[in-house]
């Protein structure tokens, strides 16, 4: 890891941990790129959490009954559990979030805070829902999604989406308009 990098990581880390009010940070590391790194970050208002995929209802109630004083960064070199199977999710929705890629922390430099928001993220989640009247699943590739539409005083627009695990994403090529003729 770039020594610049973990600077960043560990400025921004600390700037989130001033003041008198208790901050818990979530940080999931998909590919674990800093699970040899993070005991090393210098903290000095915060405590480093390993999360462990196997014992997350463990984390709450260690973080929420047992130490409800202290900061805590929450390391999962994991990547973030579907919200349906994680004991966490209520716990992160009063949290913030982490995100250590490059175009992140580019947008922290900027000041336009994504310190909980991810900038970019790969569409390879596959998406599985329940079919109606059958016991058949379907996937991502199935759910693809077309609009067309005219409006008035603006013309055609077409868009093409998908539905993904965090929402809905309109797709490249797609061309959309700001304004209604409603």
């Amino acid at each position: 890891m770039a020594e610049l990098n973990f600077k960043q990581i560990t400025d921004k880390l600390n700037a989130e941990f001033t003041g008198s009010v208790r901050k818990l940070i979530f940080w999931y590391d998909a590919e674990g790129e800093f699970a040899d790194d993070v005991d090393t970050l210098e903290l000095p208002n915060a405590k480093v959490y390993h999360l462990q995929k196997d014992s997350t209802f463990r984390a709450k109630i260690f973080l929420e009954r047992e130490d409800t004083n202290s900061n805590y960064l929450v390391y999962a070199p994991f990547a973030k559990p579907d919200v349906r199977e994680d004991h966490l999710a209520d716990t992160l929705r009063y949290s913030k979030e982490f995100f250590a890629d490059r175009a992140s922390l580019l947008m922290l430099d900027l000041g336009m805070g994504t310190l909980g928001h991810k900038v970019f993220e790969p569409l390879n989640k596959p998406v599985i829902v329940a079919a109606q009247a059958s016991n058949d699943t379907v996937t991502e590739d199935a759910i693809e999604l077309h609009l067309e539409r005219t409006i008035k005083n603006v013309g055609k627009v077409e868009a093409n989406g998908k539905q993904t695990t965090e929402g809905f994403v309109v797709l490249q090529g797609s061309s959309i308009s700001p304004v209604d003729d409603d």
